[in-house]
């Protein structure tokens, strides 16, 4: 096991349940790379057993609780969770906030055309998108051609994370790098969103498993079973 423990909670980014999204100051166009991710429940997972994966997550700039699994996390340990941060949600208000050159790196041809064409419609420009099954190089040479003033990753951990490392160790521009999971299947309506009170409510997983329990079962019924176990194993360890 690598060093997964409540050290993790501290690298969390807590959003005041009273901000205003509008007030976020999470991309500084003067500045930068930024690398932005999002610690949910298989995230915690995934870092529990992959320690590549604990260290660029832990090395991200911005980390966001996202779900519900971290709020009982950070209750548990007596952290504020504050907003609940996921990125479906707040990725899209970010590129229709800042309006720039965005680049895409993730998913598969059809769902990245139809991501692309939507965030331009949000005002940005999509200068060059790459679906999400090549080599971690290869986002590197594109990025370094294209230069986007913000690059969404949506390949999925550990992948997403680990090629953020890549091109924030390269990048040499002011630059918002987001680790975004399953953001362009969401935007290209591949993937549907839960009703909103079932999101009020934390419960989307319930929405996304109902849809597709062949593909996620494991990651939400075995996966919230080893998240539960793990983080009283650590509430046990820590008395």
């Amino acid at each position: 096991m690598p060093t997964l423990d409540t050290k993790i909670l501290n690298r969390i980014q807590v959003i005041p349940e009273n901000q205003n999204w509008n007030d976020l100051r999470i991309f500084d166009p003067r500045t930068g790379p930024i690398v932005l991710s999002f610690l949910n429940a298989h995230a915690f997972n995934i870092a529990w057993t992959n320690s590549e994966f604990f260290t660029d997550l832990h090395a991200s700039d911005y980390i966001l609780r996202d779900g519900i699994g971290i709020k009982l996390f950070m209750l548990l340990f007596g952290y504020s969770p504050g907003q609940n941060m996921n990125g479906t949600d707040l990725i899209p208000f970010i590129l229709k906030k800042e309006v720039c050159t965005v680049g895409l790196y993730g998913t598969s041809a059809p769902e990245l055309e139809a991501a692309s064409k939507r965030i331009n419609d949000f005002g940005c420009t999509v200068v060059t998108a790459l679906d999400g099954f090549r080599d971690k190089n290869d986002y590197l040479s594109d990025a370094l051609l294209f230069r986007p003033a913000i690059i969404v990753l949506a390949m999925g951990m550990p992948k997403q994370e680990h090629v953020s490392a890549l091109l924030k160790s390269r990048i040499d521009w002011p630059c918002l790098i987001i680790n975004g999971g399953a953001i362009l299947d969401f935007l290209a309506g591949r993937v549907k969103r839960a009703p909103l009170i079932v999101r009020r409510f934390g419960c989307e997983w319930i929405y996304r498993l109902l849809l597709e329990p062949q593909r996620l079962w494991k990651r939400y019924i075995l996966g919230n079973f080893l998240f539960i176990f793990r983080i009283l194993y650590i509430r046990a360890v820590k008395k």
